[in-house]
């Protein structure tokens, strides 16, 4: 891990995995993690870690389900 690194996160624990990364990292760089709903993971490591918001900025998340063509995403409109 170094700080302005770029890391690729599958996190099914809470967020403690992302949590370790962005503590290695200060905060530097980016986190991409995926999660297996149509919402934002629940990440409760990194609520009581008291990371401020410009800190959490540095990871992104991203659903599983984008992967399948059908897929439409809440609150988007899906013509054919």
């Amino acid at each position: 891990m170094r700080p302005d690194g770029r890391y690729l996160v599958v996190d099914d624990t809470g967020g403690l995995v992302t949590a370790a990364l962005m503590d290695r990292m200060g905060c530097q760089g980016r986190i991409l993690t995926f999660t297996d709903s149509d919402s934002p993971p629940a990440w409760g490591v990194l609520s009581v870690m008291n990371f401020s918001a410009q800190e959490l900025a540095c990871v992104k998340w991203l659903t599983w389900l984008e992967a399948d063509e059908d897929y439409v995403k809440r609150g988007s409109l899906h013509f054919r």
